[in-house]
C-alpha cells in the first residue's frame, strides 16, 4: 500500500491538520514533516513510535500499510487521552472544570453522578427507538 510518504500524508489528511501542526503534535517542524511527505528523508524508528503514541496510529500500519490506520484503544487509554487532552487544551476551560469536579466528589456524589448518566443512557436510547 505505497510508501511511508503516502500513509503519513494520508494520516495527517484524515486527521485534518495542516503539516505545521500535525509536525506540533509530535514536537517537529514544517521542513521535517514535508521532507518526510515528499520521500527526502526515512523516520527513524523513534519518530513512528511517537507519530503512533501521539496520532494513535497502528504501527504496522504505517510501516507497512497493513491492517487498519488507527488502532483500538483500551478503556484506559481512551480516558487517559481525554484527560490529556482536557488538559492541554486550555480554550476549553469547561472539561478541566469538569475534571476537577469529579475528582472531588464523595462517594455518594459518585453514585448521584451514575443515576443521572444511567437516565441520559435510557433518554438516547429512546430517541434512537423513536428515530427508528
Amino acid at each position: 500500500m505505497g510508501e511511508f510518504k503516502d500513509r503519513l500524508k494520508e494520516l495527517r489528511k484524515t486527521l485534518k491538520l495542516s503539516q505545521t501542526k500535525f509536525g506540533e503534535g509530535i514536537g517537529v517542524g514544517l521542513g521535517v514533516i514535508r521532507n518526510l511527505e515528499d520521500g527526502i528523508t526515512e523516520p527513524s524508528t523513534a519518530l513512528v513510535d511517537l507519530i503512533s503514541k501521539v496520532y494513535n496510529v497502528d504501527v504496522v500500519w504505517l510501516e507497512t500499510g497493513a491492517g487498519e490506520m488507527f488502532r483500538k484503544m483500551t478503556r484506559r487509554e481512551k480516558i487517559a487521552s481525554f484527560v490529556g487532552e482536557a488538559l492541554a487544551d486550555e480554550s476549553d476551560d469547561f472539561k478541566s472544570e469538569l475534571i476537577l469536579t469529579l475528582s472531588a466528589l464523595s462517594d455518594t456524589g459518585w453514585r448521584k453522578l451514575r443515576e443521572v448518566i444511567q437516565e441520559f443512557k435510557k433518554a438516547e436510547e429512546k430517541i434512537r427507538q423513536d428515530d427508528e
